[in-house]
């Protein structure tokens, strides 16, 4: 079985599955948000945000919504999920702005956002067209989407690496993304501003040989 899951896994580096659901996925992501290294690649979206000086944020597949306590109060953030667990009582919630997404369809009007942020999501989407149709419908005109994902080329190095040293598949993950296959989801809606890749090592954003993330903005 787990033979099978790996290949399945190696597979998604070229060709689109079906993400599976697993349990208990609400704390396992909150782990990997609250990390070091996701909290300076946090800081690193901010910067981006900062930089082309937008305030109206939204925050698709926030988990907790933590990226929120990156921001002050000239900020206008709304996250929206469809994870189940954070509608129980139990979960913190680090935003009283969170809309829990029912269906595939985002609930706001539309131009309503000068910042889309899809940070470690689009790859777990099965079918990202849909959602990027959305995301262009509420974003405003000159607003940018910024999206953070695996870099597929890192993960195909990884993978050798790591398949007799306890490598263990994630079954969320519906497609691993090189940055041209993003450009090309995108089509001719968006215009591409900024597509690079980095690493977080020694607690810093580095350009490596070989980098494990891939960010790209767009604006409309």
């Amino acid at each position: 079985m787990r033979q099978k899951k790996i290949v399945t896994d190696f597979l998604k580096i070229f060709f689109r599955f079906k993400p599976k659901k697993v349990k208990n996925y609400l704390s396992r992501t909150n782990k990997f948000n609250k990390n070091i290294y996701q909290k300076i690649e946090q800081q690193h979206i901010l910067n981006k945000i900062n930089k082309y000086k937008k305030k109206i944020i939204l925050d698709y597949g926030c988990n907790d919504c933590f990226f929120s306590t990156k921001l002050n109060k000239t900020f206008r953030y709304t996250g929206v999920d469809n994870n189940r667990e954070l509608l129980k009582k139990s979960t913190k919630l680090y935003s009283k702005n969170f809309i829990f997404l029912k269906n595939k369809k985002l609930p706001f009007a539309n131009d309503c956002f000068d910042c889309v942020i899809l940070s470690h999501v689009i790859a777990h989407i099965y079918k990202p067209k849909m959602l990027l149709d959305e995301i262009f419908r509420v974003l405003k005109k000159r607003g940018i989407l910024i999206i953070i994902s695996p870099n597929k080329i890192f993960k195909f190095f990884y993978f050798f690496l790591n398949l007799f040293n306890g490598y263990y598949p994630d079954e969320t993950i519906s497609k691993y993304y090189s940055n041209r296959e993003i450009i090309k989801l995108i089509d001719n809606n968006l215009k591409i501003v900024e597509s690079y890749s980095y690493s977080v090592k020694q607690n810093k954003i580095k350009n490596l040989f070989v980098n494990s993330r891939i960010v790209l903005i767009f604006k409309k």
